[in-house]
């Protein structure tokens, strides 16, 4: 038997949301037009790029909440059996 160490099955449903992809800086070329077009389109990606970062960052924060405020729950009943 050979072992592949390879991408698992996803799972049905990821508990955390895959982190976007920072697009790649365009390569500088000798062409100013074509360099000024790269550049417009990565500053475009990039902005992109940005808004779905802020959206994962916050879908983070939230989840961090969640798990923090059922983390409290827990304790929280918990406590009460013990206080009776």
């Amino acid at each position: 038997q050979i072992l592949v160490h390879g991408p698992s099955m996803p799972k049905a449903s990821p508990s955390k949301a895959p982190l976007p992809k920072k697009p790649r800086e365009p390569k500088k070329v000798k062409d100013v037009a074509l360099n000024t077009m790269r550049v417009a389109n990565y500053q475009a990606k990039l902005a992109v790029y940005e808004e779905e970062m802020a959206a994962y960052k916050e879908g983070q924060r939230e989840r961090k909440a969640d798990k923090r405020s059922a983390k409290q729950r827990l304790s929280a009943s918990d406590a009460e059996p013990a206080a009776k």
